[in-house]
């Protein structure tokens, strides 16, 4: 004859606990990851933003550029793009 536990016994309590911890730190993780996934910008946006930097030549060279004579000296095309002095 079987008999009927009221309480799980110690052994099970101890697997439950542990399958718990495992969950929580699964979550914990993978909202961690899809965060810094996130935030993250794809290869081919950095490149490009790389590619198309404003060079302080290129500013100083554009007619419509403003160039001020503080240090570090500032160029500021007039679609608002800028670039400081080397």
């Amino acid at each position: 004859m079987v008999r009927f536990h009221p309480r799980p016994p110690a052994i099970m309590k101890s697997h439950i606990a542990n399958a718990g911890k495992a969950i929580v730190i699964s979550v914990i993780i993978a909202v961690f990851f899809l965060t810094w996934r996130i935030t993250q910008k794809p290869e081919q946006e950095v490149k490009k933003e790389l590619k198309n930097k404003l060079t302080w030549e290129k500013c100083v060279s554009n007619p419509q550029s403003t160039v001020s004579e503080n240090y570090p000296g500032m160029c500021v095309l007039a679609d608002g793009q800028s670039a400081v002095r080397p």
